[in-house]
């Protein structure tokens, strides 16, 4: 069994798109701990952003999985999931990853709190 990229457009753009937005997230929180001065021990560095900043890169396994579980649910025979599905796991992750990087980036503020 062969896939192409070309015939899931769907699962490509919203991979690139996670991605980014692990890549920038993970940079973005390691420029803002840095900027307080990470790693000062007089300071108290939430577990997050710092697990963020250390190894942001393993979330990259997220989108690939969420990649291979798609491709292998449209292609399987007997689970035959709709594209509409795929498109739509895609949105809710990608969504739970701007949250995740939003509350991080505010408690490696120092805030930590939510605005609402």
């Amino acid at each position: 069994m062969t896939i192409k990229v070309h015939q899931h457009p769907i699962q490509t753009i919203l991979a690139a798109l996670q991605c980014l937005l692990i890549v920038s997230g993970s940079l973005f929180i390691a420029w803002i701990m840095k900027a307080r001065g990470y790693p000062d021990p007089s300071l108290v560095w939430h577990p997050i952003p710092t697990f963020i900043r250390s190894y942001g890169f393993l979330l990259l396994l997220i989108p690939a999985g969420w990649v291979f579980s798609t491709l292998w649910l449209e292609s399987h025979p007997r689970h035959r999931q709709s594209r509409i599905l795929s498109l739509l796991t895609g949105f809710v992750l990608l969504g739970a990853l701007l949250f995740l990087f939003f509350v991080s980036a505010l408690q490696a503020t120092g805030s930590g709190k939510l605005p609402f």
